[in-house]
């Protein structure tokens, strides 16, 4: 009997110890599977909030260190290649314009060869007009820089008065000298020339159209006015005819004929 009460125990303690063992077991089975099974948290993120006003600029930095000095750049941009060629055309056009304004001040000092009205060559009698003011101011008294000069008619001051040189003979004529009334405002600012063998049949200089060439004349009282014409003319009597004038038609002259 006691034998069989010792034998019940240890079954019994047998029994508690297997099923202690087999929670143990179960338990830990559920401790390492726990992390596994549990659901992984989700973050849900919001779109970017508006953003947020400029802020204030910040204190100006030092100013740093002064770089190495440049080189030359041969190979220049297309705009630096424009203004170079643009300054050396300036340059060529300068250079070309002195060239002409010397030419014409060279022009402007060639010696031309009087036809003789200023020296006295030609005679008082050969020098007639359409009018005179008076024997004071009478066609021979219209010599370039003489202190006498012509000076026509009150009736006859207008468009179409004129004063004539009878050269005796046939002449080549090339251009005229015309010169106003000194220390007066009385000038002849344009006019025409006519030519020919007879003064009856004079005709006008005139231009490669067929029209009668008008030249410019005085702006003062004293200055020369040298006009050159468009070609020679040959002939033995050569008229200035007035076109237009300031004041007073007063005039003093000499035809060149080289």
């Amino acid at each position: 009997m006691a034998l069989f009460i010792r034998v019940y125990f240890v079954f019994i303690f047998l029994v508690f110890v297997t099923s202690v063992q087999g929670q143990g077991e179960q338990i830990c089975l559920n401790l390492q599977r726990e992390p596994l099974e549990r659901p992984l948290p989700v973050i849900h993120q919001g779109p970017p909030g508006r953003r947020g006003p400029q802020g204030a600029t910040g204190p100006q930095g030092t100013r740093g260190n002064s770089g190495p000095p440049g080189q030359c750049v041969c190979d220049l941009s297309e705009v630096e290649q424009l203004r170079e060629r643009l300054n050396d055309i300036s340059g060529r056009y300068e250079r070309v314009e002195r060239i002409i304004r010397n030419v014409m001040d060279h022009i402007g000092r060639v010696e031309v060869c009087p036809l003789g009205i200023k020296s006295g060559r030609v005679q008082d009698a050969d020098m007639t007009s359409s009018s005179v003011y008076s024997s004071s101011y009478a066609a021979h008294r219209g010599r370039l820089d003489e202190s006498g000069v012509w000076i026509a008619l009150s009736s006859n001051n207008k468009r179409g008065a004129w004063i004539q040189v009878d050269m005796k003979v046939n002449t080549t004529l090339t251009g005229v000298v015309t010169q106003g009334r000194h220390s007066t405002n009385q000038w002849v600012t344009r006019y025409k020339i006519s030519f020919g063998n007879f003064p009856d049949e004079l005709e006008f200089i005139q231009d490669d159209d067929g029209n009668d060439m008008i030249f410019e004349g005085n702006t003062d009282d004293n200055s020369h006015v040298l006009n050159i014409f468009s070609h020679p003319i040959t002939a033995r009597y050569v008229r200035l005819v007035v076109w237009y004038f300031t004041t007073h038609i007063s005039m003093r002259i000499e035809y060149v004929t080289c």
